[in-house]
């Protein structure tokens, strides 16, 4: 009888379908010192420069002292540069948008292309402890800690709010910089000089933005009537495109006047960077790193710690998908992750 029963137990096992892997969603490199790669299923150490390492949703990235690490977004035109004791997470990837999570660390963002005109969505958006920062194509840098978050723009033009307050969203344009203190709004853009902008790009910490003097910070009211006023003006806008009539969009090409028979040329529909591309022909050369190069002689157990506020810190990480709070605590020695509360959380979107 007891056979039996094992039998049937062994059968019904081997009729459950294989869980299928997890989809790619980013590809890591690692140019210099060591990262941490922490996922549902496993954790990996990377010690050697070159070594690459793809990437899963809810995936977190530890970057340790005197590193640099390279990720791209699979399939998009974006790329993400984290500096030293960087805490990253991938969040929600999509053929239209992407959200990542940067809890503490300096990283610059290079996201090309935009989305079409009449889209409200932001392309990229990034939460952090005290902000969201959203952007449609752009590129700019961002220093995250468990009470601040700071943003400078280097081209484009890039929206920042706070996380308890989303509606309160300023817009910093090219070479100016803006921060968000914990339960405060964003402080007015700064104009940011070359030097200036130099040093922190340069910096290997989040630490660089204090070389920048920050204007006031922006009164709620005022914000919401003058972002209320270009919503508007935004409809309006829109309403005026779809009444046009049918003469006059006479005078626009259609398809066919100009094409021939043969393929489609770049003017066909399609997201930039959609489509199998190279990975490594962005963020550099070398192949996919074969899954014994991966794992150093940390093992699992052993957990990098990125710096946090002087002294050593408790700092919340907001979990996108489940509203809860982590914690990491920046030191030396290592990290622990813990439960915190929610308050705490920040948001940073890009425009």
């Amino acid at each position: 009888m007891k056979f039996r029963v094992l039998l049937l137990l062994a059968l019904f096992l081997a009729a459950i379908p294989a869980i299928p892997l997890q989809a790619q969603q980013g590809l890591l490199l690692l140019e210099k010192g060591s990262v941490k790669v922490i996922g549902p299923e496993r954790t990996r150490l990377l010690r050697k420069p070159g070594a690459k390492m793809a990437l899963h949703a809810k995936d977190r990235v530890q970057t340790g002292k005197d590193t640099t690490v390279k990720i791209k977004i699979k399939g998009k035109p974006e790329i993400i540069e984290l500096s030293s004791r960087s805490f990253f997470r991938m969040g929600k990837i999509t053929r239209q948008t992407s959200s990542i999570s940067l809890l503490t660390g300096k990283a610059r963002f290079k996201i090309q292309g935009k989305l079409k005109k009449k889209s409200k969505r932001k392309r990229f958006q990034i939460r952090t402890v005290t902000a969201l920062v959203g952007v449609r194509g752009t590129d700019f840098v961002v220093g995250a800690s468990n009470t601040q978050t700071s943003l400078l723009t280097i081209s484009g033009t890039v929206s920042l709010a706070p996380v308890n307050m989303p509606d309160i969203e300023i817009e910093v344009p090219a070479n100016q910089a803006s921060t968000v203190q914990k339960n405060s709004t964003p402080t007015a853009p700064v104009e940011v000089a070359p030097k200036m902008r130099a040093q922190i790009l340069k910096a290997d910490s989040p630490k660089a933005f204090r070389i920048v003097k920050f204007g006031e910070a922006v009164k709620p009211e005022e914000v919401r009537k003058e972002n209320e006023k270009k919503k508007k003006e935004e409809e309006e806008e829109q309403k005026k495109e779809e009444e046009k009539s049918p003469q006059d969009k006479e005078g626009e090409p259609k398809p066919g006047d100009e094409k021939g028979p043969g393929p489609e040329g770049k003017e066909g529909p399609g997201m930039p960077g959609e489509g199998e591309e190279d990975e490594g022909g962005i963020i550099g050369p070398g192949s996919e790193g074969k899954p014994g190069d991966d794992e150093g002689p940390g093992g699992p157990g052993m957990m990098m710690g990125p710096e946090g506020e002087e002294g050593g810190m408790m700092v919340g990480y907001a979990d996108l998908e489940r509203g809860t709070m982590r914690g990491v605590e920046g030191s030396e020695g290592g990290v622990t992750l813990s439960k915190e509360g929610e308050e705490g959380g920040r948001m940073v979107g890009t425009e």
